[in-house]
């Protein structure tokens, strides 16, 4: 690579480590319009849209749509959290977790309630915490028809079963 110096042993995986410095995503979902530097992200980011969730935790069960997020999920079974916090003494198993936390520390907070301005460091977290303010309960359990608002909620009360 003239940019960095980076050797490769073929032509097509330079070819697309240079996308890593031009920006060039040319791999682009037909259902979000986002776009990927490589067919295999793409391919990835796709199981989003399917629902898809090939790559289980053998600890818990829990499914994901990347091998990625697998991996970082089986180091909270084993408590390994090598990615520290350099403002105090806490740990995360990933960097995003990490990158979330230190929301804490410099109180931007990305996502914030329109309903109690109450501040989240996921969308997701946001997005659970609406649950709260609407009532909706839109997970329901098969054998005994109670609801939950947060699917792993219904997933901890389907072992009761």
């Amino acid at each position: 690579c003239q940019v960095c110096g980076k050797s490769f042993d073929r032509p097509s995986l330079l070819k697309r480590h240079i996308r890593t410095h031009t920006g060039e995503k040319p791999h682009v979902c037909d259902v979000c319009g986002k776009g990927f530097s490589t067919s295999s992200s793409l391919n990835t980011h796709r199981r989003i849209h399917s629902g898809e969730k090939p790559h289980q935790c053998p600890v818990c069960g829990k499914r994901f749509t990347a091998s990625s997020n697998l991996y970082y999920h089986r180091m909270t079974h084993v408590k390994e959290k090598p990615h520290k916090c350099t403002m105090c003494q806490k740990s995360f198993p990933t960097p995003g977790d990490l990158k979330s936390h230190m929301y804490v520390h410099n109180g931007s907070w990305p996502f914030q309630c329109n309903i109690c301005n109450r501040g989240f460091s996921k969308q997701t977290n946001l997005r659970n915490h609406l649950f709260l303010h609407t009532g909706k309960k839109p997970h329901n359990c098969s054998q005994c028809g109670k609801c939950f608002a947060l699917a792993c909620n219904l997933r901890a009360h389907m072992r009761t079963h």
